[in-house]
């Protein structure tokens, strides 16, 4: 999931946020439990890594955030998985497929880093580990 570039003067607080750059990036998830009708169920996230590592070896410590829509935020991290996403019923269709996107570009997931950890003209990478969840 590539994000958007980010100019350090925008900081609040010592931090930057990069939107994604597809803002209404999604997935498809397929679900034909009960008979094809689908149930309840959610996506988690967390991190495979707490460090995004830059190409010339810098490093963004717990740099990923879930921004839900009521603007509460949640760090990812390797501990606790967040739920980014959440189905509670169940479809009257056949074949059950939902795509479940983030809305809004400042919603969802999210670069937040401290300006003091970021080295311009470098890319960095990290790993979301995403948990497909069946619940009651």
């Amino acid at each position: 999931m590539p994000f958007n570039t980010v100019s350090l003067g925008t900081s609040q607080g010592g931090y930057v946020t990069a939107t994604r750059q597809d803002p209404n990036w999604g997935m498809d998830i397929y679900d034909n439990r009960n008979n094809g009708k689908g149930g309840n169920w959610s996506v988690s996230a967390n991190l495979v890594s707490d460090k995004m590592t830059g190409n010339n070896g810098h490093t963004l410590t717990t740099p990923i955030i879930f921004k839900d829509a009521n603007s509460t935020s949640s760090v990812l991290s390797t501990k606790a998985p967040v739920t980014i996403f959440s189905n509670y019923s169940i479809s009257s269709n056949s074949n059950y497929i939902r795509h479940v996107q983030f809305n809004d570009p400042n919603t969802g997931l999210l670069i937040r880093a401290l300006t003091s950890e970021i080295y311009t003209n470098e890319n960095y990478s990290g790993i979301i580990n995403f948990t497909l969840n069946n619940v009651p």
